[in-house]
């Protein structure tokens, strides 16, 4: 009651809601970085877009920001309703409808009614910033009575992304179009799939009256999440991409895509489990495998049933190295002596298995022990890890993350 109170005495402050089953938080981000060009802007600083933590966010704004920006997420049916009649947006941002959350929403068509409850309260004097790639999403804009502006690749987008490349060692590029004029934007984001949240955050920044070249600068300056496709270059000279954050069929075949498309001396694959998905364990681990034996020239399996698609990705692709180990530890042990300069390394597997103390036990020893954990935070700034490791791990990518993500244009010709 007090943050919507708060939030009825913003009077001066307009407030930017964005939601979809992925991209949030990196939509955040670009879009706080465009505003941020010409106007005071306000967001939340770390991925809390449910409940109290929302409420906070709201707290955190002051009269003087002309601009506030949210996350707004789900896990269950009236969730975006009643969050949506607290922070009532003046501009609402749909990214995309995927297979999320499959216990509380059966269907996509499920799914899309949620996030399209953000639209609910928009007036003739707000706007609705809408994924026209997406035609759940497209869908949405048919009701509303508020200005409607449409972001992707579609050539009937108002705001369009086109030209696109993105195969690594590079970082996603492409021409960004808006009223007869185009600029071309090279962002620090490694894989395609973040094109839905920068369209969003140019869309935002357009209606917000910021140039096309100003918009550019700020997408420029969007570095990768952590543990969402965020590169960082280990001890040993690999380069490690962590996409631990989410464990989603949704984010499955994105992770995947950019391996596949790598060009590296060795394409390493480190996957846990997914999640969202109806399939039966057997045949989640037989499709994990499969999918993994076609980008992989290495495939590292983790958890209770990694040998079951350690089996499925050798039956695929006979002579493919393949390993798979239980416990967390002793996959690490093994990266630690068999990653070497020049390979690329993805890290995927589901939030509850925190396979991103593999990635922290490359800087030193880590102490717990735990097969599952149901904290729904990063392992990185968890006191159970044991002294100085993730100081150490942090103190790397803060001197490291930009150099070593990118690989000298020498380097690019001999690795493809």
């Amino acid at each position: 009651w007090v943050a919507w109170l708060w939030r009825r005495l913003l009077l001066q402050t307009r407030f930017v809601a964005i939601t979809g089953s992925v991209g949030k938080t990196t939509a955040k981000e670009a879009t706080a970085a465009v505003l941020a060009k010409q106007f005071s802007t306000q967001k939340d600083h770390l991925t809390v877009n449910t409940g109290r933590g929302l409420w906070r966010a709201i707290l955190r704004v002051k009269p003087w920001h002309r601009y506030a920006v949210l996350e707004m997420a789900t896990r269950k049916p009236g969730m975006i309703r009643k969050a949506t009649g607290i922070v009532r947006p003046d501009i609402a941002v749909v990214l995309a409808v995927k297979a999320t959350h499959r216990p509380s929403f059966r269907t996509l068509e499920r799914t899309a009614h949620e996030k399209s409850r953000i639209l609910s309260l928009l007036g003739p004097g707000g706007a609705a910033v809408l994924n026209v790639d997406d035609p759940l999403v497209a869908a949405m804009a048919e009701p509303l009575r508020c200005r409607v502006v449409r972001f992707g690749q579609n050539e009937n987008a108002d705001v369009r992304l086109w030209n696109v490349t993105s195969a690594w060692p590079g970082r996603l590029s492409f021409d960004l179009s808006c009223d007869g004029e185009s600029v071309r934007v090279s962002t620090k984001l490694v894989g395609d799939h973040w094109l839905p949240s920068l369209g969003a955050a140019a869309a935002v920044g357009r209606l917000a009256g910021i140039s096309l070249i100003e918009i550019s600068e700020a997408l420029a300056s969007v570095a990768p999440q952590p543990a969402r496709c965020e590169p960082v270059r280990l001890p040993s000279g690999a380069i490690m991409v962590r996409d631990e954050y989410n464990g989603s069929i949704a984010s499955f075949w994105p992770a995947m895509k950019v391996l596949a498309s790598a060009g590296a001396r060795r394409r390493v694959a480190v996957w846990g489990d997914y999640a969202d998905t109806n399939e039966k364990p057997r045949k989640r681990m037989r499709l994990l495998g499969e999918a993994v034996a076609k980008s992989a020239d290495l495939a590292v399996f983790v958890g209770e049933r990694a040998e079951m698609a350690r089996r499925a990705a050798e039956a695929a692709r006979p002579g493919l190295e393949a390993k798979a180990f239980i416990r967390l530890e002793e996959a690490a042990e093994f990266l630690r002596q068999e990653l070497r300069e020049g390979d690329l390394v993805l890290l995927k597997g589901r939030t509850v298995q925190h396979l991103e103390r593999v990635f922290l036990s490359q800087f030193g020893e880590v102490a717990c022990r735990r097969r599952l954990c149901n904290k729904m935070c990063l392992c990185d700034n968890c006191d159970e890890l044991g002294t100085g490791v993730a100081a150490r791990a942090a103190e790397y990518q803060r001197q490291g993350r930009d150099q070593g993500s990118s690989i000298e244009p020498s380097q690019q010709v001999s690795m493809q």
